[in-house]
């Protein structure tokens, strides 16, 4: 399949869930009008983008928007003396 398709398909994906927030593969395959297959290729690309969260919910696979949620996950640096920098993560919340 052609990069430029699943790009189109994936700005698709991502309208319908500023619409509803939260859906499964086969329901958003069936919405869209297209295979799972292609409406999974367009999730990848979103996902690979940071701009959807993929999790399993009753067996399916389910699709939401990365923002749905009030908070993200941050890796901070900070230093610890003597030239020496140390990583931690830190969660923010809205």
């Amino acid at each position: 399949m052609d990069k430029r398709i699943v790009g189109v398909n994936a700005g698709n994906v991502w309208h319908v869930l500023n619409e509803v927030k939260r859906i499964s593969i086969p329901e958003l395959a069936r919405k869209l009008n297209l295979s799972v297959e292609s409406t999974a290729l367009a999730v990848g690309w979103l996902a690979r983008e940071n701009k959807v969260c993929i999790h399993r919910v009753n067996g399916l696979i389910e699709v939401c928007d990365e923002n749905q949620f009030g908070f993200m996950f941050v890796l901070l640096w900070r230093e610890i003396g003597a030239g020496k920098m140390f990583r931690f993560p830190s969660v923010f919340i809205w």
